[in-house]
Order: C-alpha cells, then structure tokens, then sequence
C-alpha cells in the first residue's frame, strides 16, 4: 500500500474529531510559550529585579512564573486527557471498521488463518498505529 493512500485511509479516522484537536493544539501552544518564556524571565530576575535592587519585579516576576506554572501543568493535563479520549475514539473507529470487513470475510478466510493471527491483529497491530 502506497504512503499517500495510507495517509488519506488514516486521516479519515481523524476527520470526525478534528474539532477537538484545537484545544490539543492550544494546550500545546500554551505549553511551549511558557516553557520558552522561563529563560527571558531569568534573565530579567538577574538583570533588572536583583542588580537593579527591584524587589517589586521580582515578587511580580516570581508570581507570574508560579501562577504559570500551576495553569501550564492543569492545562497539560487536560491536554493529555482529551489526547488520551480522541486516541481511543479513533483506535474504537479503527477496531470496528476492521470487524466489519471480517465480518463481510468468505468463510474460507477464516479456514486459512489461525484465530490468534486475527485476535493479534485487534490487539497488538492496532497498539502500533
């Protein structure tokens, strides 16, 4: 099977939840924009809060990379939850498109191949997309 066929077959699993991959994104953006923020807030806390005797700032300063700290780590979990939920949704779409080919399978398919072989593709093919 070619690349861009498999692409497009999987990216019809994802279509009917990619409403819900804007907060994933968001929740991401977020993340990175806080984690990129803490070096630029360092050099502020050195620079201009404790050489330039500014205890104002760096109580502000301080404040705001706890508070940051607390809405990126409630954020990252609720990010990871919704991932959690939308990966399951799609390996459950996934799970049932492939029991309704078996199910539309000559019966001679069945006479071939071992139980287990079509039992490890349910469980341990689909853990790997």
């Amino acid at each position: 099977m070619d690349r861009k066929r498999l692409l497009r077959q999987f990216g019809s699993f994802l279509k009917p939840y990619r409403g819900l991959f804007l907060p994933v994104l968001l929740g991401l953006m977020l993340e990175s924009a806080f984690y990129s923020g803490v070096p630029l807030s360092f050099h502020f806390i050195i620079d201009r809060a404790l050489l330039g005797d500014d205890h104002r700032l760096l109580f502000y300063i301080i404040g705001g990379l706890c508070v940051g700290a607390v809405v990126v780590a409630v954020a990252g979990v609720a990010r990871d939850r919704l991932y959690a939920n939308i990966t399951a949704r799609v390996m459950n779409d996934i799970r049932l498109r492939l029991f309704d080919h078996l199910q539309r399978l000559a019966i001679d398919f069945f006479g071939r191949k071992q139980a287990g072989d079509i039992l490890g593709r349910f469980s341990m093919d689909l853990s790997a997309v």
